[in-house]
Protein backbone atom coordinates (compact mmCIF):
# COMPACT_ATOMS: atom_id res chain seq x y z
CA UNK A 1 0.00 0.00 0.00
CA UNK A 2 1.37 3.39 -0.87
CA UNK A 3 0.01 6.88 -0.55
CA UNK A 4 1.23 10.45 -1.23
CA UNK A 5 1.31 12.90 1.63
CA UNK A 6 2.34 16.49 0.97
CA UNK A 7 3.36 18.92 3.63
CA UNK A 8 5.72 21.70 4.46
CA UNK A 9 9.17 21.07 5.72
CA UNK A 10 9.07 20.31 9.42
CA UNK A 11 5.33 19.55 9.39
CA UNK A 12 4.20 16.39 11.25
CA UNK A 13 1.91 14.01 9.38
CA UNK A 14 0.38 10.58 10.29
CA UNK A 15 0.40 7.60 7.99
CA UNK A 16 -1.66 4.44 8.47
CA UNK A 17 -2.49 1.26 6.54
CA UNK A 18 -5.24 -1.37 6.53
CA UNK A 19 -4.35 -5.01 5.86
CA UNK A 20 -6.13 -6.89 3.12
CA UNK A 21 -8.17 -9.99 4.05
CA UNK A 22 -7.93 -13.30 2.21
CA UNK A 23 -9.92 -16.42 3.05
CA UNK A 24 -7.78 -19.16 4.49
CA UNK A 25 -4.84 -16.90 5.30
CA UNK A 26 -3.73 -14.80 8.26
CA UNK A 27 -2.48 -11.28 7.30
CA UNK A 28 -0.12 -9.72 9.86
CA UNK A 29 1.40 -6.24 9.85
CA UNK A 30 5.16 -6.13 9.32
CA UNK A 31 6.55 -2.58 8.68
CA UNK A 32 6.81 0.52 6.56
CA UNK A 33 9.73 0.26 4.18
CA UNK A 34 11.41 3.24 2.47
CA UNK A 35 11.60 2.08 -1.11
CA UNK A 36 14.82 4.02 -1.67
CA UNK A 37 16.58 3.13 1.54
CA UNK A 38 16.45 -0.38 2.98
CA UNK A 39 17.66 0.74 6.38
CA UNK A 40 14.82 3.22 6.68
CA UNK A 41 11.90 1.26 8.18
CA UNK A 42 9.03 2.15 10.44
CA UNK A 43 7.63 -0.64 12.65
CA UNK A 44 4.40 0.98 13.78
CA UNK A 45 1.49 0.75 11.38
CA UNK A 46 0.04 4.10 12.42
CA UNK A 47 2.99 6.33 12.79
CA UNK A 48 3.87 10.06 12.78
CA UNK A 49 6.42 11.50 10.36
CA UNK A 50 8.06 14.89 10.06
CA UNK A 51 8.22 16.26 6.50
CA UNK A 52 11.85 16.64 5.46
CA UNK A 53 13.62 18.39 2.65
CA UNK A 54 13.24 15.52 0.20
CA UNK A 55 10.45 13.26 -1.03
CA UNK A 56 10.18 9.81 0.50
CA UNK A 57 8.14 6.75 -0.50
CA UNK A 58 7.19 4.16 2.11
CA UNK A 59 5.62 0.81 1.23
CA UNK A 60 3.33 -0.89 3.73
CA UNK A 61 4.46 -4.51 4.10
CA UNK A 62 2.45 -7.35 5.69
CA UNK A 63 3.03 -11.13 5.90
CA UNK A 64 0.57 -13.75 4.72
CA UNK A 65 0.48 -17.08 6.55
CA UNK A 66 -1.71 -20.01 5.52
CA UNK A 67 -4.10 -21.20 8.27
CA UNK A 68 -4.11 -24.87 9.22
CA UNK A 69 -7.50 -26.15 10.35
CA UNK A 70 -8.21 -29.14 12.62
CA UNK A 71 -10.38 -32.10 11.71
CA UNK A 72 -11.66 -34.12 14.68
CA UNK A 73 -13.29 -37.55 14.43
CA UNK A 74 -15.39 -39.60 16.80
CA UNK A 75 -15.45 -43.15 15.43
CA UNK A 76 -17.78 -44.39 18.19
CA UNK A 77 -15.72 -47.50 18.77
CA UNK A 78 -14.88 -48.10 15.12
CA UNK A 79 -11.49 -48.04 13.47
CA UNK A 80 -9.86 -47.57 10.09
CA UNK A 81 -8.21 -50.41 8.23
CA UNK A 82 -4.55 -51.02 8.98
CA UNK A 83 -2.38 -48.47 7.23
CA UNK A 84 -5.34 -46.18 6.42
CA UNK A 85 -5.64 -42.73 8.03
CA UNK A 86 -7.80 -39.65 7.66
CA UNK A 87 -6.31 -36.17 7.66
CA UNK A 88 -6.46 -34.38 10.99
CA UNK A 89 -5.34 -31.03 9.52
CA UNK A 90 -5.85 -29.25 6.23
CA UNK A 91 -5.70 -25.75 4.73
CA UNK A 92 -7.19 -23.76 1.91
CA UNK A 93 -4.57 -25.04 -0.52
CA UNK A 94 -4.98 -28.75 0.34
CA UNK A 95 -6.17 -30.73 -2.69
CA UNK A 96 -9.67 -32.20 -2.42
CA UNK A 97 -9.82 -35.44 -0.42
CA UNK A 98 -12.47 -37.96 0.60
CA UNK A 99 -12.73 -39.44 4.08
CA UNK A 100 -11.97 -43.15 4.47
CA UNK A 101 -14.82 -44.95 6.19
CA UNK A 102 -14.22 -46.92 9.40
CA UNK A 103 -15.46 -50.38 10.32
CA UNK A 104 -16.68 -51.89 13.58
CA UNK A 105 -17.11 -55.58 14.30
CA UNK A 106 -20.75 -56.48 14.75
CA UNK A 107 -21.99 -53.22 13.23
CA UNK A 108 -22.83 -51.70 9.85
CA UNK A 109 -21.42 -48.25 9.06
CA UNK A 110 -24.35 -45.92 8.37
CA UNK A 111 -22.23 -42.88 7.46
CA UNK A 112 -20.80 -39.62 8.77
CA UNK A 113 -22.55 -36.69 10.38
CA UNK A 114 -20.86 -33.40 11.12
CA UNK A 115 -19.58 -30.17 9.60
CA UNK A 116 -21.42 -29.18 6.47
CA UNK A 117 -23.55 -32.32 6.30
CA UNK A 118 -27.32 -32.08 6.32
CA UNK A 119 -27.82 -35.84 6.46
CA UNK A 120 -25.80 -38.96 7.24
CA UNK A 121 -23.42 -39.67 4.37
CA UNK A 122 -21.11 -42.57 3.55
CA UNK A 123 -19.08 -40.42 1.13
CA UNK A 124 -17.66 -37.17 2.48
CA UNK A 125 -15.30 -35.05 0.33
CA UNK A 126 -13.57 -31.89 1.54
CA UNK A 127 -12.92 -29.82 -1.56
CA UNK A 128 -9.87 -27.67 -2.13
CA UNK A 129 -10.49 -24.12 -0.99
CA UNK A 130 -12.52 -25.17 2.07
CA UNK A 131 -11.80 -23.50 5.39
CA UNK A 132 -12.63 -23.88 9.07
CA UNK A 133 -12.22 -26.52 11.74
CA UNK A 134 -14.28 -29.64 11.16
CA UNK A 135 -15.78 -32.45 13.19
CA UNK A 136 -17.19 -35.77 11.97
CA UNK A 137 -19.00 -38.53 13.87
CA UNK A 138 -19.35 -42.13 12.73
CA UNK A 139 -22.83 -43.65 12.90
CA UNK A 140 -23.51 -47.38 13.29
CA UNK A 141 -26.34 -49.92 13.20
CA UNK A 142 -25.95 -53.25 15.01
CA UNK A 143 -25.86 -56.37 12.86
CA UNK A 144 -28.90 -58.56 13.53
CA UNK A 145 -27.25 -61.95 12.95
CA UNK A 146 -24.06 -61.76 14.99
CA UNK A 147 -23.13 -65.38 15.85
CA UNK A 148 -23.33 -66.80 19.36
CA UNK A 149 -23.41 -70.35 20.72
CA UNK A 150 -25.70 -72.32 23.02
CA UNK A 151 -24.25 -75.53 24.48
CA UNK A 152 -26.42 -78.27 26.02
CA UNK A 153 -24.86 -80.62 28.58
CA UNK A 154 -26.33 -83.95 29.74
CA UNK A 155 -25.58 -85.78 32.98
CA UNK A 156 -23.49 -88.93 32.47
CA UNK A 157 -24.80 -92.30 33.56
CA UNK A 158 -22.00 -93.33 35.91
CA UNK A 159 -20.06 -90.31 37.24
CA UNK A 160 -22.79 -87.70 37.48
CA UNK A 161 -20.68 -85.28 35.49
CA UNK A 162 -22.08 -83.34 32.56
CA UNK A 163 -20.84 -83.78 29.00
CA UNK A 164 -21.59 -81.76 25.89
CA UNK A 165 -24.54 -83.24 24.01
CA UNK A 166 -25.39 -80.57 21.46
CA UNK A 167 -24.14 -77.21 20.21
CA UNK A 168 -26.46 -74.65 18.62
CA UNK A 169 -25.02 -71.96 16.37
CA UNK A 170 -27.39 -69.01 16.52
CA UNK A 171 -27.43 -65.32 15.59
CA UNK A 172 -28.65 -62.21 17.40
CA UNK A 173 -28.45 -58.44 17.35
CA UNK A 174 -25.09 -57.12 18.52
CA UNK A 175 -25.04 -55.76 22.10
CA UNK A 176 -28.56 -57.01 22.91
CA UNK A 177 -29.48 -59.61 25.53
CA UNK A 178 -30.45 -63.10 24.34
CA UNK A 179 -31.81 -66.07 26.28
CA UNK A 180 -31.12 -69.75 25.72
CA UNK A 181 -34.19 -71.95 25.24
CA UNK A 182 -34.09 -75.32 27.02
CA UNK A 183 -34.60 -78.41 24.86
CA UNK A 184 -36.68 -81.50 25.54
CA UNK A 185 -34.42 -84.56 25.69
CA UNK A 186 -35.90 -88.01 26.27
CA UNK A 187 -34.93 -89.28 29.68
CA UNK A 188 -33.57 -85.94 30.89
CA UNK A 189 -34.90 -82.92 32.80
CA UNK A 190 -33.68 -79.37 32.34
CA UNK A 191 -31.63 -78.51 35.43
CA UNK A 192 -32.75 -74.92 35.93
CA UNK A 193 -30.46 -73.06 38.28
CA UNK A 194 -27.46 -75.34 37.77
CA UNK A 195 -24.39 -73.62 39.24
CA UNK A 196 -22.66 -73.67 35.85
CA UNK A 197 -25.64 -72.47 33.85
CA UNK A 198 -25.30 -69.43 31.61
CA UNK A 199 -28.84 -68.87 30.42
CA UNK A 200 -28.58 -65.32 29.08
CA UNK A 201 -25.97 -62.88 27.89
CA UNK A 202 -25.21 -59.92 25.65
CA UNK A 203 -24.41 -60.74 22.04
CA UNK A 204 -20.74 -59.77 21.71
CA UNK A 205 -19.52 -58.05 18.57
CA UNK A 206 -16.50 -60.38 18.55
CA UNK A 207 -18.85 -63.42 18.49
CA UNK A 208 -17.56 -64.71 21.83
CA UNK A 209 -20.89 -65.22 23.66
CA UNK A 210 -21.45 -68.82 24.81
CA UNK A 211 -24.58 -69.82 26.74
CA UNK A 212 -24.77 -73.15 28.59
CA UNK A 213 -27.73 -75.25 29.76
CA UNK A 214 -27.63 -78.46 31.81
CA UNK A 215 -29.90 -81.52 31.99
CA UNK A 216 -30.06 -84.15 34.74
CA UNK A 217 -30.64 -87.81 33.93
CA UNK A 218 -34.05 -89.09 35.06
CA UNK A 219 -34.70 -92.19 37.14
CA UNK A 220 -37.59 -94.57 36.42
CA UNK A 221 -39.12 -97.48 38.31
CA UNK A 222 -38.58 -101.07 37.25
CA UNK A 223 -41.07 -103.50 38.75
CA UNK A 224 -40.37 -107.20 38.46
CA UNK A 225 -43.06 -109.76 39.20
CA UNK A 226 -42.74 -113.49 39.67
CA UNK A 227 -45.72 -114.71 37.68
CA UNK A 228 -47.15 -118.15 37.08
CA UNK A 229 -44.91 -120.96 38.23
CA UNK A 230 -41.95 -118.69 38.96
CA UNK A 231 -40.61 -118.85 42.48
CA UNK A 232 -38.68 -115.56 42.50
CA UNK A 233 -37.14 -112.81 40.39
CA UNK A 234 -34.05 -110.80 41.20
CA UNK A 235 -31.88 -108.02 39.84
CA UNK A 236 -28.32 -109.18 39.32
CA UNK A 237 -26.20 -107.46 41.93
CA UNK A 238 -29.11 -106.98 44.30
CA UNK A 239 -29.46 -108.90 47.53
CA UNK A 240 -33.24 -109.05 47.15
CA UNK A 241 -34.83 -112.17 45.74
CA UNK A 242 -38.57 -111.79 45.93
CA UNK A 243 -41.75 -112.53 44.13
CA UNK A 244 -42.17 -108.82 43.38
CA UNK A 245 -40.01 -105.75 43.78
CA UNK A 246 -39.68 -102.20 42.47
CA UNK A 247 -36.31 -100.50 42.06
CA UNK A 248 -35.43 -97.11 40.50
CA UNK A 249 -32.81 -96.97 37.77
CA UNK A 250 -31.29 -94.17 35.74
CA UNK A 251 -32.37 -93.73 32.14
CA UNK A 252 -30.28 -95.99 29.86
CA UNK A 253 -28.81 -97.84 32.83
CA UNK A 254 -28.07 -101.50 32.05
CA UNK A 255 -29.99 -103.97 34.25
CA UNK A 256 -29.68 -107.76 34.33
CA UNK A 257 -32.59 -109.81 35.63
CA UNK A 258 -32.91 -113.49 36.55
CA UNK A 259 -35.79 -115.72 37.48
CA UNK A 260 -36.08 -119.05 39.32
CA UNK A 261 -38.80 -121.49 38.40
CA UNK A 262 -40.82 -123.09 41.14
CA UNK A 263 -40.13 -126.71 41.82
CA UNK A 264 -43.12 -128.91 42.48
CA UNK A 265 -42.90 -132.68 42.18
CA UNK A 266 -44.97 -134.10 39.37
CA UNK A 267 -44.49 -131.26 36.96
CA UNK A 268 -42.11 -130.21 34.25
CA UNK A 269 -41.51 -126.53 33.47
CA UNK A 270 -40.92 -124.83 30.16
CA UNK A 271 -38.88 -121.71 29.38
CA UNK A 272 -39.53 -118.56 31.36
CA UNK A 273 -41.27 -115.78 29.42
CA UNK A 274 -40.59 -112.17 30.28
CA UNK A 275 -43.64 -110.05 29.47
CA UNK A 276 -43.28 -106.26 29.31
CA UNK A 277 -45.89 -103.69 30.21
CA UNK A 278 -44.77 -101.72 27.12
CA UNK A 279 -43.36 -103.75 24.27
CA UNK A 280 -42.38 -100.53 22.46
CA UNK A 281 -39.99 -99.74 25.32
CA UNK A 282 -38.84 -103.28 26.16
CA UNK A 283 -39.72 -106.29 24.05
CA UNK A 284 -40.93 -109.61 25.37
CA UNK A 285 -38.42 -112.44 25.50
CA UNK A 286 -37.73 -115.89 26.94
CA UNK A 287 -34.98 -117.28 29.12
CA UNK A 288 -33.93 -117.50 32.73
CA UNK A 289 -32.15 -114.14 32.43
CA UNK A 290 -33.00 -110.89 30.74
CA UNK A 291 -30.76 -107.88 30.08
CA UNK A 292 -32.39 -104.51 29.50
CA UNK A 293 -31.49 -100.84 29.19
CA UNK A 294 -33.75 -98.72 31.34
CA UNK A 295 -36.25 -96.85 29.16
CA UNK A 296 -37.57 -93.33 29.73
CA UNK A 297 -40.65 -94.56 31.58
CA UNK A 298 -41.72 -96.77 34.46
CA UNK A 299 -41.85 -100.38 33.30
CA UNK A 300 -43.11 -103.71 34.65
CA UNK A 301 -41.64 -107.09 33.68
CA UNK A 302 -43.45 -110.26 34.61
CA UNK A 303 -41.63 -113.58 34.51
CA UNK A 304 -43.91 -116.56 33.90
CA UNK A 305 -43.45 -120.21 33.07
CA UNK A 306 -45.58 -123.04 31.74
CA UNK A 307 -45.76 -126.26 33.68
CA UNK A 308 -46.94 -129.61 32.51
CA UNK A 309 -47.94 -132.51 34.72
CA UNK A 310 -45.71 -135.53 34.37
CA UNK A 311 -47.61 -138.58 33.11
CA UNK A 312 -46.73 -141.67 35.07
CA UNK A 313 -47.51 -145.16 33.85
CA UNK A 314 -48.79 -147.98 36.07
CA UNK A 315 -47.89 -151.52 35.12
CA UNK A 316 -49.91 -154.44 36.49
CA UNK A 317 -49.06 -158.11 36.64
CA UNK A 318 -52.39 -160.04 36.87
CA UNK A 319 -50.60 -163.30 37.40
CA UNK A 320 -52.71 -164.99 34.75
CA UNK A 321 -55.81 -163.39 36.07
CA UNK A 322 -58.29 -161.25 34.19
CA UNK A 323 -60.32 -158.14 34.99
Amino acid sequence: ISASVTGKWGQKVTIDATENTEQGYEINWSKWQNTNNESDTLQTKQTELTIGQENKTYEAIATKTIIDYDINYDLKGGSLATGITNKTKYNVETPSFTLSNPSKQGYTFDGWTGTGLQNTSTSVTITSGSIGDREYNANWSPITNTPYIVKHYKETLTTGEFILAETENLGGTTDTTVYATPKAYQGFTYDEGNANEVKSGIVAANESLVLELYYTRNSYSLTTIAGNYVASVSVVGSTQTTSSQTIDFKFEQSVSLSAVKESVAGYTYGNISWNSSDEQAISNSTGLEKAIQMPAEDITLTASAVRTPIVYYITYDSNNGTL
